[in-house]
């Protein structure tokens, strides 16, 4: 699956926006019973040549693009800023990958979905899960707003502190400044997220935890007892 089949769309499928959709559409297959996703990353397509809406996008040798475009039912041209090498190197992490790697940690250790109760006006979708191994309970908030924001309460009885996690962008439309926990693909030339991973901490209040949301973010709280 991807957010648009084969093409893409500028502004859509590689941009911030595709990081809030897609743990939210996996997390959606999980409660539909599929015990897996996978997510198209491909580098090339035969409509548009070079892919640039894929979670990775890798200079590639001359040699094989030569071939490819060989063998193409249209002239390919490289995309601008296109570096050869004898081999292969990252050129771009998008959006998408920030997304998947969230649903990742939300779910770890082949989690079990716990029900929720949601009230709120907003565009606002969360997802809670039991990590069997850590026995830590995640409540993952994605607000597709770009108007609404706040300060969420999640209860969850019995746990007692709570590590927030979050992923943001400049905008909802923005392809580049996305993090997650702190950590940023930006420059990154290995695939090493660059930066520092944190998370804020909070206490429980009256058994509640407040979170503040922000527009177009998503929030990952993790509680322990």
């Amino acid at each position: 699956m991807n957010s648009i089949s084969c093409e893409g769309q500028d502004g859509i499928s590689n941009a911030f926006e595709e990081a809030l959709w897609a743990p939210d559409a996996m997390f959606e297959y999980a409660k539909a019973g599929a015990t897996g996703v996978n997510m198209i990353s491909k580098n090339w397509n035969r409509f548009s040549a070079w892919d640039v809406y894929g979670a990775f996008n890798f200079n590639i040798p001359e040699a094989q693009y030569s071939n490819l475009a060989n063998i193409a039912v249209k002239t390919w041209t490289p995309p601008s800023g296109t570096q050869w090498s004898n081999g292969y190197s990252l050129r771009t992490v998008q959006a998408l990958y920030y997304g998947m790697l969230l649903f990742a940690e939300a779910a770890e250790n082949q989690s079990s979905l716990l029900p929720v109760t949601l009230t709120t006006s907003a565009n606002l979708k969360a997802w809670a899960t039991l990590d069997p191994t850590t026995k830590k309970v995640n409540v993952l908030i994605i607000n597709k707003d770009q108007q609404n924001y706040g300060n969420v309460s999640v209860n969850v009885p019995g746990f007692t502190s709570a590590a927030i996690e979050r992923m943001r962008a400049p905008a909802f439309t923005s392809k580049s400044g996305i993090s997650l926990g702190g950590q940023t693909f930006d420059g990154s030339v290995d695939g090493v997220p660059v930066g520092i991973k944190y998370a804020e901490t909070a206490a429980a209040q009256n058994g509640a935890f407040n979170v503040a949301v922000e527009p177009t973010s998503a929030v990952l709280v993790t509680l322990s007892k």
